[in-house]
C-alpha cells in the first residue's frame, strides 16, 4: 500500500519480481470513490473498473430513460 498525499489517495500496488510495480486499485480518501484497476477514481462515480467487472447481481439504485442493463446467463 502507498498513500500519495499530494491527490489525497491511497494505493494497492502490486508487483512482479519489479521494483515499478503497478497500481491495482486506488481510493481518493476526499470522495471516498475506488478506481479498480487505474489511479485515478472517475469522480462521478463511487466505483471505477477500468477492465472487465464480474458480479452474481447488481441492484441499481435509480433507474431511468439512462440506464442500460446488461444481463449474461453464465
Amino acid at each position: 500500500m502507498q498513500y500519495d498525499g499530494v491527490v489525497n489517495r491511497l494505493y494497492v500496488i502490486g508487483h512482479e519480481n519489479n521494483n515499478t510495480g503497478r497500481i491495482d486499485m486506488s481510493f481518493a480518501r476526499n470522495t471516498g470513490n475506488v478506481s479498480i484497476g487505474s489511479s485515478t477514481p472517475d469522480a462521478t462515480h463511487k466505483v471505477d473498473v477500468v477492465g472487465s467487472l464480474r458480479a452474481s447481481s447488481i441492484y441499481p439504485n435509480n433507474l431511468n430513460a439512462n440506464t442500460v442493463i446488461l444481463s449474461d446467463s453464465n
